[in-house]
């Protein structure tokens, strides 16, 4: 199967000498090698911390300050070596019947693959290695391997090979080849021994944005995935060091029993460690104590040529980037030289065209004799064309009024106020200094679902908590959390059924202060004037007051981390229906009475509940004396 490679990879050999670069978020590494035969040497190495001020996602600011790296190594115009990150990758395992030509495997393989594509045939570049997976159907059964033929498929989208051309350019050299970073960290531990046959390595690369995992079984990539963990640089504090290293264990545990729910005869040897962001060695001893597995820092230092330098262990992809640009045993993947179906030649089908472009000729020749007939009846085709045109224009014209009208009458045989509805949820949501609603939708069965993005995790809950006090049934969704530029990392979604028989009365609820920067007003004034009807001139927003730190602050004075939505009165139904989540949170014995210790567990439920600002009169965000003594008798009430 190396001959099937080797003859669809467009690539060759390439130059004698190149330049190997990876970036982590934080650093920019680049390698500068050269190939002898089979072997790699390396040249010279450097690490450049990327400023502040440039953007690490902007390939030209990321692209100029790699060309001022490569001329201060006096390398301007050498070729580069980069790699895909696994986050901006696809990876898919496929089988392919036994029997499959040298030059059908290409094509069979995008033909398999354009199904469980994410994105459309088009926009991807595809590249595959012939090897098994972990979890392709082939490889759980030796004998099987006989009828088939186990292919693993990587597929990115255009933007992302166009963004790493973009970088190339900016720096003014040219891009060999873009390769995938799990294949190059594996190839480097390779190099260097450190993974001996049939032994099971887990590969830890940390990054800034993300870190990767891998699993290497003997010398072979058999798991993937990349976790999208924002590590703290090595300045941060130890608490703010452990979090992160916390939040790498449980990604850590995830990838291992999804690996176990198909290996299940399955023990980690030992783990390696890489990366340059300062936490790799307190990640070793707590991940060593937590797999019970040996752990420690990858040591490139066997690679040929390659000195001493700051962080050794962060060159793993540049080093494995260039290490595996030589020789028969080069990196699998080149998004920028994918494998491509074999052309093939069909001599019957080229005298079957030159046949038919003598028989059209031929007609051209004996349909010229009859030009003036044809003339005239063409004009009569085109009239009658014409009108057909028009008859179809106003055909789409009625379809889209009646689309329209089914609409409306399949939203009124719903016998919901969905607007009324909507006004009272966006009453019930607290303010968008906090939360926004990014997506909303409604289905048949009478239920809608909206995405929500928050600041934090409390506010979602929240949103949970008024949902209930206001009747409404509601599934939430799972909560996630991702890297947003707005300052909006946490998102559910959050499905509310509506009971078709609930009543509505919007004077209950108060609608949510807007804030200072709303134009929503102004924007509905300017459209009403547009079509030259009278209206009264809107009042203007009142402005939100703000503290001295800039964040929004309360009326009277007293600052608030946000901006909470309307207070409500505390009626009785909704004392009653506090006094049912406290004996159902708190009362552990059943009895229908608070002892000591519940008592105890209910002021501390309250205080970190929104319930509390029914008895903080003062609204300082604390309970007073006088308030605790409202809070007791109000628990004596319940008794």
């Amino acid at each position: 199967m190396a001959g099937i490679l080797n003859k669809l990879n467009p690539l060759g050999n390439g130059p004698r000498r190149f330049a190997a670069v990876d970036s982590d978020g934080l650093h920019l590494r680049v390698v500068y090698a050269e190939r002898l035969g089979r072997i790699v040497r390396v040249l010279r190495s450097s690490a450049v911390a990327i400023p502040d001020s440039i953007d690490a996602d902007d390939p030209r600011q990321l692209g100029t300050l790699l060309g001022q790296i490569l001329k201060d190594m006096r390398l301007r115009g050498v070729g580069l070596l980069m790699n895909v990150t696994r986050a901006k990758a696809v990876l898919k395992p496929v089988s392919l019947p036994a029997g499959v030509s040298q030059n059908e495997v290409a094509g069979m393989v995008r033909f398999q693959v354009e199904k469980d594509l994410p994105f459309r045939l088009e926009e991807a570049v595809i590249d595959f290695t012939i090897e098994s997976h972990y979890d392709s159907d082939s490889a759980a059964v030796d004998g099987a391997k006989s009828q088939g033929t186990d292919v693993l498929v990587g597929a990115v989208r255009l933007p992302v090979v166009d963004h790493y051309r973009q970088i190339a350019q900016a720096a003014g050299a040219k891009l060999l080849r873009l390769g995938l970073r799990p294949y190059a960290n594996v190839r480097c531990v390779n190099a260097c021994k450190q993974s001996h046959f049939e032994d099971t390595v887990l590969l830890l690369h940390f990054g800034a944005e993300e870190t990767e995992i891998d699993l290497l079984v003997g010398n072979s990539l058999m798991f993937s995935r990349s976790a999208a963990v924002k590590i703290s640089s090595s300045d941060a504090s130890k608490s703010e060091m452990d979090e992160s290293v916390r939040a790498v264990a449980m990604e850590v545990r995830r990838s291992v029993q999804s690996y176990l729910a198909i290996e299940q005869a399955f023990k980690i040897d030992s783990i390696l460690i890489a990366g340059g962001t300062g936490i790799e060695s307190v990640a070793a001893e707590q991940l060593s104590a937590e797999l019970k597995a040996p752990c420690e820092l990858f040591d490139p230092s066997c690679v040929q040529g390659f000195g001493e330098a700051t962080d050794p262990s962060a060159f793993i992809s540049a080093l494995g980037l260039a290490v595996g640009h030589s020789g028969r045993d080069r990196l699998p993947f080149d998004f920028l030289h994918p494998k491509r179906p074999v052309v093939k030649r069909n001599r019957a089908r080229v005298m079957g065209i030159t046949a038919a472009a003598v028989l059209l000729l031929t007609g051209v020749v004996v349909g010229t004799a009859g030009a003036i007939q044809v003339a005239a009846r063409k004009a009569t085709v085109t009239s009658a064309r014409q009108a057909v045109l028009k008859e179809r224009a106003n055909l789409k014209k009625l379809q889209h009024i009646e689309k329209q009208v089914k609409a409306i009458q399949e939203w009124q045989d719903q016998h919901r106020d969905w607007l009324a509805h909507w006004a009272k949820l966006s009453c019930l949501f607290p303010g968008a200094p906090d939360t926004y609603v990014s997506g909303l939708k409604t289905a048949a069965d009478g239920s809608m679902s909206f995405q929500v993005k928050a600041r934090d995790s409390k506010f979602i809950t929240d949103i949970g908590i008024s949902l209930a006090e206001a009747g409404y049934k509601f599934q939430p969704g799972g909560l996630t959390s991702s890297p947003n530029p707005h300052g909006y990392p946490y998102s559910a979604e959050i499905r509310v059924f509506v009971d078709p028989d609930m009543e509505i009365d919007l004077s209950e609820v108060e609608p949510v202060t807007r804030p200072a920067d709303d134009d929503s007003v102004r924007q509905l004034a300017r459209a009403t004037v547009a079509k030259d009807k009278p209206s009264p001139t809107p009042a203007p927003v009142a402005p939100v007051p703000t503290s001295t730190n800039g964040a929004p602050s309360r009326p009277d004075g007293n600052e608030r981390s946000s901006l909470r939505r309307g207070r409500k009165a505390f009626t009785p139904k909704m004392a009653q229906e506090l006094r049912k989540t406290i004996l159902a949170k708190c009362d552990l014995d059943r009895d229908g009475k608070l002892a000591k210790r519940e008592l105890s567990a209910a002021y501390h439920f309250i205080r970190e509940s929104r319930y509390i600002r029914y008895f903080d009169q003062n609204r300082n965000g604390k309970l007073d004396r006088d308030e605790y003594g409202r809070l007791r008798d109000f628990f004596r009430e319940s008794e």
